[in-house]
């Protein structure tokens, strides 16, 4: 898909029961000024858009957190944490619980973000500006 670039790819499943039983590590090789992982039931409606900015968007060096409904976005989340390197490898995790996620970095303390809309599963996982090593289930 075009709209993710060179360094991007979408992943898509079937919603399953153990769909929604994560945690999920992605491994990725960061290479842009800014990337994005997305996490919900298509791409009009993520229970999480995980936005790292390095430098873009009027944005320095900041974790924007969000979700998408119905292709409207909410209010973002913010963390002023920000332990990535551009050119580097790094692990984000999402750990998924009824009313949170847990997202966890290489570095520092875990920060959540409410699950702001009832979801069954999580069947699809979409990433921009990043080339992904590895995704691993437990």
């Amino acid at each position: 898909d075009s709209r993710y670039g060179a360094g991007g790819c979408r992943v898509f499943t079937e919603p399953t029961e153990s769909s929604w039983n994560w945690p999920h590590t992605l491994t990725c090789l960061v290479c842009s000024s800014r990337f994005a992982i997305n996490l919900g039931t298509d791409d009009k409606n993520y229970v999480i858009h995980f936005g790292a900015r390095f430098d873009a968007v009027g944005d320095i060096r900041k974790i924007v957190l969000n979700t998408k409904v119905n292709d409207v976005w909410g209010e973002e989340q913010r963390e002023s944490f920000f332990p990535l390197q551009e050119g580097s490898d790094t692990k984000v995790s999402f750990t998924f619980e009824q009313d949170k996620i847990t997202v966890r970095l290489p570095t520092g303390n875990p920060f959540s973000f409410p699950v702001r809309f009832p979801i069954m599963g999580i069947p699809y996982l979409a990433v921009r500006n990043l080339h992904v090593k590895s995704v691993i289930v437990n």
